[in-house]
């Protein structure tokens, strides 16, 4: 197997993004279970992903946790 070239395909993105099919994601995680460098790009993108993610985040207003509260209070007292 052509490693880089399967790293290059655009299959982790795919099974990172949840667009990849049950077959992709079975052959994804044997590979990377086999492959060393599999397992890393994995795991770079992922975390990639997540940085991207936590950059961009916006926080909740800072009413909405008491707001919460309240809403749940009312349900279940």
């Amino acid at each position: 197997m052509n490693v880089e070239a399967y790293i290059s395909s655009g299959i982790i993105e795919s099974y990172v993004l949840g667009l990849a099919t049950t077959e992709e994601k079975i052959e994804l995680e044997l590979t990377a279970a086999t492959f060393e460098a599999v397992k890393t790009a994995l795991k770079m993108f992922e975390q990639m992903i997540e940085e991207e993610a936590i950059k961009h985040a916006i926080p909740p207003p800072k009413h909405l946790k008491n707001d919460l509260m309240k809403t749940l209070q009312i349900k279940y007292d």
